[in-house]
Order: C-alpha cells, then sequence, then structure tokens
C-alpha cells in the first residue's frame, strides 16, 4: 500500500510539471477590434487603459464628447498605453496631474499652472529624468551654469513652448523654471545647454549698452508723467 501511494504521488507532481509547463499566460493588448469596441470615445479609453496601467483615473471635465480613431494595425498595450493615453488627453485640450500613488486627475490644460506637477532638476551635464515621449506636464528647475545670459535666453525661447507652456528665470538663484510637456521639455532643454555658454566682452558691453538705454528711456517716460 505505501509503495502504491508513493507512485501514485510521483504520477500527480509528474502532470503537474507537465501542466504547468503548457499554462502559458497571454500579453493583455488590444487589437484592432477589441479597440473599435472598447475605445471609440475618449472616456472609454480612458477606462481601458485603467485596466492595461493599473493606474486610476477621475475627472470633472467632459472627456465623453471626443471620438477616437486608430488604424487598422494599432495595438493598444500595457507598454503604449500610458504614452498614448498622454496624447489623447492632449488632443482634446487635457492634461492628467498624479494627486497619489498611482491616482491621476483630469483637468483642462489651461489650469495646469495652477496644480502641482512632478519636479525635476537638469544642468549643462545633466539633463532632465522624464520620459521622452510623454505629453505629461513637469517642472523642470535648469541651473544655469553661465547664469548672466540666461535672461535674453529664456525670452527666446518662449516662442517654443506649448500652449500651456511657462518659462521664468531667476535671476538670484542663477536657474531656468520650465513648466511644460515632457516632450517640449527635452526640446528646451537642448537650447537651454547650448546657450548656457560664457558670453563674450563684446556681448557684455553690448547688454550693458541696451540696459542704460532702456533705463534712460523709462526715466524720460516717467518724467512726461
Amino acid at each position: 500500500n505505501d509503495a502504491f501511494l508513493h507512485i501514485n504521488s510521483f504520477v500527480y507532481v509528474k502532470k503537474s510539471i507537465i501542466l504547468s509547463a503548457l499554462v502559458v499566460v497571454p500579453s493583455i493588448a488590444l487589437g484592432q477590434s477589441e479597440i473599435s469596441n472598447q475605445c471609440n470615445q475618449l472616456s472609454q479609453c480612458v477606462d481601458v487603459v485603467s485596466k492595461l496601467t493599473k493606474k486610476q483615473y477621475f475627472s470633472s471635465s467632459n472627456i465623453r464628447k471626443n471620438d477616437i480613431h486608430f488604424s487598422t494595425s494599432f495595438q493598444l498595450n500595457a507598454k503604449n498605453a500610458d504614452t498614448i493615453l498622454g496624447h489623447l488627453l492632449s488632443d482634446a485640450g487635457l492634461a492628467r496631474i498624479p494627486v497619489g500613488d498611482n491616482t491621476f486627475q483630469i483637468i483642462n490644460a489651461r489650469d495646469v499652472r495652477y496644480n502641482p506637477v512632478p519636479v525635476v532638476t537638469s544642468n549643462k551635464s545633466s539633463g532632465p529624468n522624464i520620459p521622452k515621449l510623454s505629453m505629461d506636464y513637469f517642472q523642470m528647475q535648469y541651473k544655469a551654469t553661465y547664469p548672466m545670459a540666461m535672461d535674453r535666453v529664456t525670452r527666446n525661447i518662449r516662442p517654443f513652448l506649448s500652449r500651456y507652456g511657462r518659462i521664468i528665470h531667476n535671476d538670484v538663484g542663477g536657474f531656468v523654471v520650465v513648466q511644460d510637456q515632457a516632450r517640449n521639455i527635452q526640446r528646451v532643454y537642448k537650447i537651454l545647454k547650448d546657450s548656457d555658454v560664457k558670453p563674450s566682452k563684446e556681448l557684455l558691453k553690448k547688454w550693458k549698452d541696451q540696459r542704460r538705454h532702456h533705463r534712460q528711456k523709462e526715466l524720460v517716460h516717467s518724467k512726461k508723467k
């Protein structure tokens, strides 16, 4: 009887091993047919991406009116879902901001400046640690090596910001603050880095003369009042 029990136990274990080896865990992905049924509106896509990425979303903004279209060969999966949703929200004039662990609020992008966003630091030798293709908003603090040039650089960069992007130069601390979408911050960082060079004596003199001329104009204007 003992021998029979041992034999049966061995057979059971062997079968278990064989069955385990045959079990394949499918990768979570949606093909075109599933996307068409489950993700043809932005509100539905938020639900689908939430399931794929295990992130939670809430919003008081209207996200139901936006229709979504994907190419026939497109596959939405856990790897690309987060990036895709960021782009869809941006196209709809919306943005998401983190409010807790894996929890995000969807807001109108024009209101992003009134809400805290993740902060990253950078300098001439170290770029910002942010997703390169993300449309999420971040705040980058760039510590300048030659801060005397940054005031003019920031003014020249403003046309390259996104619609709701912001940039300021803190001449006291010697750094530049940029708040924009991650993809655009990467571009702004390159401009800041390439422009962060020691100004020539001729250029410093030119700036000094321009400041003096500007002060004289302000003085004349104040006297006329």
